[in-house]
């Protein structure tokens, strides 16, 4: 064969020790164990077979080299045909599934971190939701859902407990419109945890009504940040109010990582063990230079990652122990069921959120923007306004249509882009390097997973190991993880 073999593309990398290839366009993962395989991958694109075959022979031997290039071809790693990138762009679903009910600005907390601190004009706010506007956004949910079935409505604030009663009202009101309507609704709740008495608990935990609680670890970490109004730490009054629901509803945790503390390990074993049913580690954003991640942060949260990726490789390996850690499950999850992320996320999308006043907004995080305003309940929804967040899609992005990790990332959270760069279609470089590694590590725990012990994977993706605000619609595909070994024997778990 003298004509020109095409690789997909295949971005090759190492990490801890471990050489792996990404098909890019269809998250296959492959692990390259020996330096042959290796060295034809990066000769794929500029030789022929027989000019990788001269070029290489004398050092592996010619049969060795052409079993080689035969397994690729095997294994669809190259082909005869041109690899054209998909630019069209995709039709996503305009109906509206999801809402974020911002039932109140106020707080019983004032964090030193939280963007509500930088300029917001709602901080300290005693605008709540009213009981009419509530009910507004459930119908507007119904109807813009249109022949969708599953529906989420997600209690944020502010403190949303606060507003404990109307979340009461809400939630029997959304029942009896989705049961009218031949629906599904779910509930979801973000707080601080402070208000979550027992009778709380056992309300949202009989409704079902899935809660994550902010909580950034041990007495000391938590309390450097997460204070009442005098400033007295919160740690102790949440971590009892948490123990209220651990028996009943198993809250997933929220750790907010500081300039002031990068070591997250700490905080996420602390609460693994206190109970919770999953961790998940977010960097604080804004302007506030003392809190918020910038600079080499990002270098040191990729070295905190890697010992995360450890602790999560042993427990599960060693020890068959599930660790919820979602910085890891949840690109996991991607992986395993080669679901391609042209989005970011759902805001502005199925997604929006509604402010106090009845504003909707793409996501909780723009609530307040002006030039993100997207109508009111109470008047016709500005539609058209939306298309900022439809055409967000990966590829039509100059920063992220050439990234390797596109189609596993999506591009960058919206508000993070919007935060550093004023615009949601330039990324914070910073944070797209410290995703890139975060997914890095992801690829390598499943590929180690995937050889070592196979029934832990099907584990990690049973759903009641799954956060609530997962879209419960996600598409089952063809499971994920091939290997060209030392041998290069193809292995998959089909």
């Amino acid at each position: 064969m003298k004509k020109k073999l095409r690789k997909v593309e295949l971005y090759k990398f190492e990490i801890n020790g471990h050489t792996l290839a990404l098909d890019v366009k269809k998250s296959r993962v492959f692990r390259i164990e020996d330096e042959l395989t290796s060295e034809v991958i990066d000769l794929l694109n500029d030789l022929t077979p027989e000019e990788i075959t001269n070029t290489l022979a004398d050092r592996y031997g010619r049969k060795q080299v052409f079993e080689v290039l035969k397994e690729m071809e095997k294994a669809k790693i190259i082909t005869g045909e041109d690899q054209k990138e998909e630019v069209s762009p995709p039709s996503p679903a305009r109906e509206i599934t999801a809402l974020c009910l911002n039932v109140t600005y106020d707080c019983n907390l004032r964090c030193k971190y939280c963007y509500y601190n930088d300029g917001n004009p709602f901080h300290g706010s005693k605008i709540h939701m009213s009981e009419n506007v509530a009910k507004k956004a459930v119908d507007f949910l119904i109807k813009e859902s249109e022949d969708k079935k599953n529906l989420l409505i997600d209690f944020f604030g502010g403190e949303p407990l606060l507003k404990f009663d109307l979340i009461k009202t809400v939630v029997k009101y959304a029942k009896v419109k989705a049961q009218q309507a031949n629906k599904r609704v779910a509930f979801g709740i973000t707080t601080n945890g402070t208000l979550l008495t027992k009778n709380v608990a056992k309300y949202l935990a009989e409704n079902k009504i899935g809660v994550q609680i902010s909580i950034d670890g041990n007495r000391v970490m938590h309390n450097r940040a997460r204070v009442f109004r005098n400033g007295k730490g919160s740690y102790d009054r949440v971590i009892l109010n948490a123990r209220n629901l651990i028996p009943k509803g198993s809250p997933f945790a929220r750790i907010t990582v500081t300039h002031q503390d990068l070591q997250f390990m700490k905080a996420v074993k602390h609460l693994l063990h206190q109970g919770f049913n999953g961790v998940s580690v977010a960097p604080a954003s804004g302007i506030n230079r003392i809190w918020a991640i910038n600079g080499d942060d990002f270098k040191q949260l990729e070295q905190e990652h890697d010992e995360a990726a450890k602790y999560f490789l042993e427990k599960m390996l060693k020890h068959h122990e599930f660790v919820p850690f979602y910085n890891f499950t949840l690109p996991l999850r991607i992986i395993y069921f080669r679901k391609k992320q042209r989005y970011p996320c759902g805001a502005g999308l199925f997604y929006l959120a509604v402010s106090p006043e009845g504003d909707l907004y793409p996501c909780h995080r723009f609530v307040g923007i002006k030039k993100f305003f997207l109508g009111n309940l109470s008047s016709p929804f500005k539609n058209n306004r939306r298309a900022l967040f439809l055409n967000n899609y990966v590829e039509s992005k100059a920063d992220c249509r050439q990234c390797w990790a596109r189609y596993l990332c999506g591009g960058q959270c919206p508000y993070w882009a919007t935060e550093t760069n004023g615009d949601i279609r330039r990324p914070n470089e910073g944070y797209c390097e410290l995703q890139q590694y975060i997914l890095k590590l992801s690829l390598m725990i499943f590929s180690q997973i995937h050889q070592k012990d196979k029934a832990i994977i099907e584990k990690l993706f049973d759903p009641r190991h799954q956060p609530y605000m997962l879209n419960p619609d996600l598409e089952k595909t063809e499971n994920n993880t091939e290997g060209l070994s030392s041998d290069q024997e193809e292995t998959t778990n089909r």
